[in-house]
């Protein structure tokens, strides 16, 4: 898989993913909490919820590939005009 840019939100999405898996192991109960940040935090107001199978599963597939992390996705620009954690979205 070649890189590819991804949203701030899908990052933040495959950040739990990859935080969520690295012991191997992602139960249902952790896909809920992931689901549950994506529904209630202020910095995936512009996100839409459905994408969140989307994003994990392409995530699985990025660190399934020979390479895992280092071949994946990267944010790029995305993150510098998505005022996540600035106040102009309050």
């Amino acid at each position: 898989m070649s890189p590819t840019t991804i949203s701030a939100n899908s990052a933040l999405v495959y950040t739990m993913v990859i935080v969520s898996a690295s012991d191997s192991d992602m139960p249902d109960s952790e896909l809920k909490v992931i689901g549950n940040i994506v529904r209630t935090f202020p910095a995936f107001d512009n996100y839409d919820e459905e994408n969140i199978i989307r994003d994990a599963e392409n995530c699985a597939a990025v660190l399934g590939d020979d390479g895992g992390a280092d071949t994946g996705p990267t944010k790029g620009d995305a993150g510098t005009d998505s005022g996540l954690g600035s106040d102009k979205n309050r």
